[in-house]
């Protein structure tokens, strides 16, 4: 398996994650074999669905203590670039009359339902032109000079790290990203710990119950896109094509939990809620991290990679690159300062 930690700025790994101020760190791909996640279960939630998915950032000499086999804790955080940054950034006007939404929520009757594929036509060929190049950037960017034309796609991140925040600056990148092909990103995570609330416990799911997980993330995923589209709009945010940002985070464990199909829950609920507003929807990941957050859910989206080398970032667009059963579009690499994006 590769491992790929990058672009840290993301979300401020190594210190609080959201935090008012970040300290930004890049960190190197490593291949990792005969790794398992070991994940102490976390009291308070329905029996299979508890713990969450902890992963911790040791730079320098990352993951040198892994390979110890099965039983072992993954001591290594993943993540998608080395540079700085944040990703995607369109938005687009929410209809009067949405459509419904897509994807089958799980029953709230049901406490594990893992989610079923995102019903739609294939996703059809690139529509960017092939070798063309652009950036992405987000909050970690706020008060920085933003990257220079020329570039032919320009993607910004409307969250601030996390499910329900704003990126502050998101005014100001919307503008710049509307020099090249602008699209949008917004992140991703399984409801935090504690008693369902606004966030998850209404929405197309239904009234979800504590002991129904699956039901509860799937209304998060959605209402966050909602919420994500909002602000998006608020902000003068251009463009139909978002990325929902799938990625591990070190020094959180409750952003996702280690039960699989609740993951993969809060993410069929963001897809269905991006798409319910009208956007046309990818996923940002890397094969590893999507395979252990959200198991062998297969939404069949476009793909959107990180961690491609800088000396050659085309070489990560082939099948075996990617993740979800969808086609890859875009691979992220570390291009100075900022992180680069390149179309396949």
């Amino acid at each position: 398996m590769l491992i790929t930690q990058l672009r840290r700025r993301r979300h401020g790994w190594g210190r609080d994650p959201f935090g008012p101020r970040r300290v930004v760190s890049a960190v190197a791909i490593v291949a990792l074999t005969a790794v398992a996640v070991g994940v102490p279960a976390r009291a308070g939630m329905a029996a299979g669905a508890g713990g969450g998915l902890a992963v911790v950032s040791n730079q320098g000499g990352l993951l040198g203590g892994l390979g110890q086999g099965l039983g072992s804790l993954l001591n290594g955080a993943v993540k998608t670039m080395t540079g700085a940054g944040g990703s995607t950034g369109g938005g687009g006007s929410a209809a009067n009359n949405p459509p419904p939404a897509p994807h089958s929520p799980p029953s709230s009757a049901v406490v594990e339902s893992p989610p079923r594929a995102v019903s739609q036509a294939p996703a059809g060929p690139n529509p960017y032109r092939a070798f063309s190049r652009g950036y992405d950037i987000s909050w970690p960017q706020c008060g920085s000079p933003y990257p220079p034309q020329p570039f032919n796609m320009a993607i910004i991140g409307i969250n601030d790290g996390r499910s329900f925040t704003g990126n502050p600056c998101l005014s100001s990148q919307a503008r710049w990203a509307a020099q090249g092909a602008p699209s949008s990103y917004m992140n991703v995570n399984a409801p935090p710990p504690g008693p369902p609330n606004s966030h998850d416990q209404n929405g197309p799911a239904g009234k979800c119950s504590a002991a129904n997980p699956a039901c509860l993330a799937y209304n998060y995923g959605y209402n966050a896109a909602v919420y994500s589209v909002s602000y998006a709009n608020a902000s003068g945010v251009q463009g139909h094509r978002w990325w929902l940002d799938v990625e591990l985070v070190s020094s959180d464990d409750t952003y996702w939990t280690s039960n699989q199909s609740v993951n993969a829950s809060a993410i069929a609920g963001a897809i269905a809620g991006l798409q319910a507003r009208g956007m046309n929807v990818g996923i940002y990941s890397t094969s590893y991290q999507f395979r252990l957050i959200a198991g062998g859910f297969s939404p069949r989206l476009p793909v959107w990679v990180g961690g491609a080398p800088s000396s050659n970032p085309g070489s990560e667009c082939g099948p075996s690159f990617g993740f979800g059963g969808g086609p890859v579009w875009f691979t992220q690499f570390g291009a100075g300062a900022f992180d680069g994006d390149y179309s396949c």
